[in-house]
């Protein structure tokens, strides 16, 4: 009897419990490899500045001028006589690139040089007076940077020879252009000379060596453009994507080195000959300094738009608002890009 009903009990258990007859599927998030791109903010720079070695670094400027003796002795060109002792004074504007408004230079220098046709020493008269050439660099507010001098006591400056000085400049901040004052005073003759019209005094100032650690522009709308970079997901993923995916988004972050403020787009393209257009699949970002992050859903057709070629392409497009901008060497714009999607692993329903 007692074997009976255990017989019975076990058909019970059995029949109120049903077995599994469907195999089981679970949704999983999928990232594919990221893609980056680094965009370099050349374009903003004015024409003339270029990047090396950490810093922005100046083309060379020289300014030449000439002083005749008519300037400063209106008689001496008519006779024969003892030319008298004479100042001459000359601002040689030595200027920057257009549209820089202010930088920091950490390093500069500046060559002047001083040469003359006039029939006697420049520096020291016959009676052994002497006089001196001063240079002052001054920056645009007329504060003086650094001064150098040429004394006729060790430097008489005869008839067809040249001297000069180097200066060299540290940090400051650059708001205008930067001039170098030339103060010359003669001394005289001492003795008589004719002196001829086409004799004068030339100078010239050479700025060179500038290496500036960050700078101002003003600009008027600059824009940049990214190339087109390839996200390789291989024949398998793309496949298992565009059989399994419930739905996808494009994720990333656009690092943004700039303190002003830039209207961007990254159009998402299914070959790299496909147009950018406005109809495009992409994202529109308005980018502010450091991190701007960015998650953009795209339906089932935009995936398989995406999915129908070999890649997934992106290609990032920026315009500055107009006004100043700051900049800093090497600065680069950096964005990274990455498809995420939900899929069902399992049978393929």
């Amino acid at each position: 009897m007692r074997g009976i009903l255990l017989v019975v009990l076990a058909g019970v258990a059995f029949t109120a419990c049903d077995l599994p007859t469907a195999l089981p599927s679970w949704d999983v998030d999928v990232q594919t490899p990221a893609i980056t791109d680094t965009i370099s903010l050349a374009s903003v720079l004015p024409p003339q500045v270029q990047v090396r070695e950490g810093a922005f670094v100046l083309p060379s400027w020289t300014v030449n001028d000439s002083i005749s003796m008519g300037d400063v002795c209106g008689l001496c060109e008519s006779m024969a006589a003892a030319v008298p002792a004479a100042s001459m004074t000359r601002d040689m504007q030595l200027p920057l690139p257009g549209g820089l408004v202010s930088a920091s230079l950490e390093e500069a220098t500046v060559d002047v040089t001083v040469e003359h046709t006039l029939p006697f020493p420049l520096l020291r008269s016959s009676t052994g007076a002497t006089g001196q050439v001063v240079v002052e660099v001054r920056d645009s507010l007329g504060a003086v940077l650094a001064r150098a001098t040429i004394d006729g006591a060790s430097e008489p400056l005869p008839t067809g020879k040249s001297s000069g000085l180097q200066i060299h400049l540290g940090q400051f901040t650059i708001t205008g252009p930067v001039t170098a004052h030339l103060a010359i005073q003669i001394p005289g003759s001492g003795s008589p000379v004719r002196l001829q019209p086409d004799m004068r005094v030339k100078v010239s100032a050479t700025l060179h060596d500038v290496k500036l650690s960050r700078m101002t522009v003003l600009q008027s709308g600059i824009s940049q453009e990214g190339s087109i970079v390839k996200m390789d997901l291989g024949h398998e993923i793309r496949d298992e994507l565009l059989a399994r995916a419930r739905g996808a988004h494009l994720i990333g972050t656009v690092e943004y080195p700039l303190d002003d403020v830039a209207d961007a787009s990254v159009a998402i393209l299914a070959s790299p000959t496909e147009s950018a257009g406005p109809d495009a699949l992409g994202l529109a970002l308005q980018l502010k300094k450091g991190s701007n992050p960015f998650d953009m859903a795209i339906d089932s057709a935009q995936l398989a738009h995406l999915l129908s070629g070999d890649a997934i392409y992106a290609h990032y497009r920026g315009t500055l608002r107009p006004g100043t901008v700051t900049l800093e060497p090497n600065a680069v714009l950096v964005y990274h890009l990455t498809l995420a999607a939900s899929m069902q692993v399992g049978p393929t329903p």
